[in-house]
């Protein structure tokens, strides 16, 4: 335990919901070194979901940075929500300017973040960013600059009785039925495997047994999953833009095997502690952003010069052949499922 030199503490994160997750050993490794300290995180309305029932959050507030028409006034009231709580540390995992300025404005006199792009000018203490590191250790550097014992790694999910409520409802299975999550989405198009490819899996997968294959995704994909089904031979279990990213969270912890891209339920899988397939196109392990978990495999092509091509993978690639993705066969697939479950 440090000595409580900070009384409460900001952590804002107003990333996607991968990059929650991965602020979550973070979140925990800061609670256990000033366990005395109230913290607070700063996120968007699906972070909240992620962070729900964390024990060692004492608030989540959310913030609506995206809405049209009252961007500049959800950030005025959100400046002075925080400013009347007084927070005596901001910690700024994410790289946004618009972050930094919600503590400047706030009156938060002591702000950390890493030594990047115009928000490092207004941190009181600038960490250097290193390239070589994954995003859980570029997060925790934050807390080592602040004198903490490094106590977790590996981000971890919080459920209620209200969500296993949810899903035992929702799925209406047998206990010995062997769920299978499959999420084919992604948010670029370039990060979605070959929807012939999921269908391929699926198909094979469905014939083993007691196997229950439950589709996940947005509502932006559920034309996606209904061009999967055209190519399968069994009837799926659809939560495709079905649920919240909570019910999401609920669905997935029920799974024994998580099939998807590099998404943000792929990283609520792993820290699940699912078994749990990747399947990286355009973007890398390298670049920091890969699903942390103790039964994580994941598929890419390392033979392509022309990867990494975004950060975050482009619109489009711009070969026109997404071989990234294409070379990625439905046997190597089911060769990593079988891996990481020792099948």
């Amino acid at each position: 335990m440090k000595e409580n030199k900070f009384k409460k503490i900001l952590i804002i994160q107003t990333g996607f919901i991968g990059d929650v997750v991965l602020t979550i050993p973070l979140i925990e490794t800061i609670k256990k070194n000033y366990p005395q300290s109230f913290l607070c995180a700063v996120t968007l309305k699906n972070g909240k979901d992620i962070l729900l029932y964390n024990p060692y959050l004492d608030e989540i507030i959310i913030y609506e940075k995206k809405s049209r028409d009252k961007g500049l006034i959800n950030f005025i009231n959100l400046v002075k929500k925080i400013r009347r709580k007084r927070f005596d540390l901001a910690i700024l995992p994410h790289k946004s300017l618009r972050s930094v300025l919600i503590t400047v404005f706030s009156g938060i006199k002591e702000r950390v973040g890493l030594k990047k792009y115009l928000a490092y000018l207004f941190y009181s203490k600038k960490i250097p960013l290193i390239k070589e590191d994954q995003a859980i250790e570029r997060n925790l550097r934050l807390a080592s600059a602040l004198n903490c014992t490094l106590i977790e790694k590996n981000p971890h999910l919080y459920l209620s009785a209200k969500d296993n409520e949810y899903t035992d409802k929702f799925l209406r299975i047998n206990s010995h039925d062997y769920l299978v999550g499959i999420n084919p989405g992604a948010a670029w198009k370039t990060k979605r495997w070959v929807k012939e490819g999921f269908a391929e899996v699926g198909n094979i997968l469905a014939k083993e047994g007691k196997v229950k294959i439950i589709f996940f995704g947005g509502p932006n994909e559920t034309s996606l999953v209904k061009e999967i089904m055209e190519l399968i031979n069994f009837k799926p279990i659809i939560a495709t833009g079905k649920t919240t990213v909570r019910q999401m969270i609920s669905l997935i912890s029920k799974c024994k095997l998580y099939i998807g891209n590099d998404s943000g339920p792929t990283h609520i899988a792993a820290s699940l502690g699912i078994p749990t397939v990747v399947i990286f196109g355009p973007t890398v392990l390298e670049q920091g952003f890969t699903p942390r978990g103790d039964k994580v495999v994941i598929l890419e092509n390392k033979s392509l010069k022309c990867r990494p091509c975004g950060g975050h993978g482009p619109d489009r690639c711009k070969y026109d052949t997404l071989a990234c993705m294409k070379s990625i066969s439905a046997e190597e697939v089911i060769r990593s499922c079988k891996e990481v479950i020792k099948w």
